[in-house]
């Protein structure tokens, strides 16, 4: 069965994220000190840290409805997955979700909390 029309094109959204990081040293420096030690930044690149992890997760939310909706190929989610729950095991992104998980569907969050409450 074909795919369905995906609503909004994860793979640019994702490339402009990783350009941005790739691009510029100091703002990947940045996250991933901040993933890593989210105690050792500012209050401003807090807020940067927080704004970036906020987007990358609303983008996965995005995935994750469009393989429910089989508008993505299963394997594309896979990898997708197992990419945002390893950002999920580091102390700066596991902070920004227990902090900011309200911020998305009940369903997704569900979901990521089940996937690593059967990590730990």
């Amino acid at each position: 069965m074909p795919l369905k029309q995906p609503a909004e094109p994860i793979p640019r959204h994702s490339r402009a994220l990783s350009n941005l990081l790739l691009s510029d040293a100091e703002f990947g420096a940045l996250i991933r000190n901040g993933v890593d030690n989210p105690d050792s930044l500012s209050e401003e690149d807090l807020r940067r840290l927080q704004g970036t992890l906020r987007r990358m997760s609303r983008q996965f939310e995005n995935l994750y409805y469009q393989q429910k909706q089989e508008m993505i190929d299963p394997s594309l989610y896979e990898g997708w997955e197992r990419f945002f729950l390893q950002a999920l095991e580091t102390p700066g992104f596991r902070s920004f979700w227990e902090q900011d998980r309200a911020l998305f569907s009940e369903t997704f969050r569900t979901m990521i909390d089940d996937k690593m409450a059967a990590d730990t």
